[in-house]
């Protein structure tokens, strides 16, 4: 019994040794310095501002270790002897003496021939223990885009490329006064200045910021921000005196315009005009071919036997054609002038259901468009568009068929 609990002793022990000493046992802790960058003549002082945002992006992640040390890679290099160009030997010595696990170096070298200048920036991830360099990367900065937003944001993509970081959500703000407070929902996360304030690894979805000073309106934000992205914050204040007070007030969602939507009465409409407008066309092609009929040669003839205001179909079809025809007509010309007037009969019954049909349905989808269109936007708003401009439901539809035609009347008013 008493040798389990030496084993077990001497395990925990062991583990523990194995998880709070570097070396062999463990991951040994990063310690890494950021050496000032060489730089061609012109390149002084971008050289020296985007050295400072490499050591604010190593300094913002805990993980790195930053050592706080500011020296150049060109003073160590004389202090060491090394050639013009550090070797690895000469960087493992320098990052020795700097008790640093790794070491991120770099030159500035104009890109372009005049001023204002572009500048390429070549960085280096120098492993001490290995003696080699880990990785190198590639950066060109724009003579437009040499603006503190943009140098912090190719200094930051410098170090995720160098230690192979996924793409970090990120949240950028800045405001136009130093020593605000900033708050993330219901967090202080840090305050304005000079610089933007980065917001690295934030939680993906909906989010609220708020800047707020003492003698200032506060600045508040809904955002929501997706896995991998980044939102920029410009957050400017102004005296509270200028705007009200500076209370915290609940962000008001702005009130999208409601879509008018086409109501099914204007679709009815739309297609019983059409349908009316179809069956006057068919009555009007029944008004053709009635005239068509009216001058047949046959009934043209018989017109000139007839008595003088006698319709030509009504003495035909009398049966006694001699007394309303003096001039006599034969048998087959009789039969001839019978059949046409029978067909106009027809044709003339089915121009005017037509025409009335059509006068009917257009006229309801006259209706039904003019209250759709008019009525759009629900209950409530045709409440209050009857109440101005009355009711388009007090409109009476009156059909009126005739035996020439049709009509519809509209009573009311709109």
């Amino acid at each position: 019994m008493k040798n389990r609990w030496a084993v077990a002793i001497g395990a925990i022990a062991v583990l523990s040794f194995w998880l709070v000493s570097p070396g062999s046992y463990g991951e040994e802790k990063k310690k890494t310095t950021v050496l000032g960058f060489n730089f061609e003549s012109g390149g002084e002082t971008f050289a020296e501002t985007f050295t400072s945002e490499i050591r604010g992006a190593v300094e913002a992640r805990l993980y790195l270790g930053h050592t706080g040390k500011t020296q150049d890679l060109e003073q160590l290099a004389l202090a060491f002897g090394c050639p013009e160009t550090p070797d690895p030997a000469c960087l493992k010595d320098i990052g020795a003496g700097l008790d640093s696990t790794h070491l991120i170096y770099g030159v500035v070298k104009k890109a372009s021939s005049k001023p204002p200048y572009s500048f390429q920036i070549e960085t280096h991830l120098f492993i001490v223990a290995s003696g080699k360099i880990e990785k190198t990367t590639s950066l060109l900065i724009p003579a437009d885009k040499q603006g503190t937003v943009y140098l912090q944001e190719g200094a930051d993509r410098v170090i995720a490329e160098l230690f192979n970081e996924p793409p970090s959500t990120t949240i950028i703000v800045q405001s136009n006064v130093p020593g605000a407070e900033i708050m993330l929902d219901e967090d202080r996360v840090g305050e304005t200045g000079s610089d933007p304030l980065w917001l690295r690894n934030v939680e993906p979805g909906k989010h609220r910021i708020i800047v707020k000073k003492e003698g200032y309106k506060i600045f508040e934000k809904k955002i929501e921000i997706k896995k991998g992205t980044r939102v920029d914050i410009d957050a400017p204040l102004l005296k509270a005196e200028e705007s009200g007070t500076g209370e915290v007030t609940p962000i008001v969602e702005p009130i999208k315009p409601e879509k008018k939507k086409l109501g099914w009465k204007v679709w009815a409409g739309v297609a019983a005009m059409a349908a009316g407008i179809g069956m006057g066309g068919g009555g009007i092609y029944f008004s053709l071919e009635t005239d068509k009929q009216n001058k047949t040669d046959a009934l043209t003839s018989a017109r000139s036997k007839v008595m003088e205001n006698m319709d030509v179909c009504d003495c035909y079809k009398s049966g006694n054609v001699t007394s309303c025809a003096p001039s006599g007509a034969s048998a087959q010309e009789i039969s001839d002038v019978t059949s046409i007037c029978d067909k106009k009969t027809s044709l003339m019954a089915g121009q005017i259901a037509l025409y009335s049909l059509g006068a009917v349905i257009g006229g309801v989808g006259i209706y039904f468009l003019v209250d759709g269109l008019l009525h759009r936007g629900g209950k409530e708003k045709k409440k209050e568009s009857d109440e101005e401009t009355g009711s388009l439901h007090d409109l009476n539809l009156v059909p009126t068929l005739t035996t020439t035609g049709g009509a519809l009347s509209v009573v009311g008013s709109f």
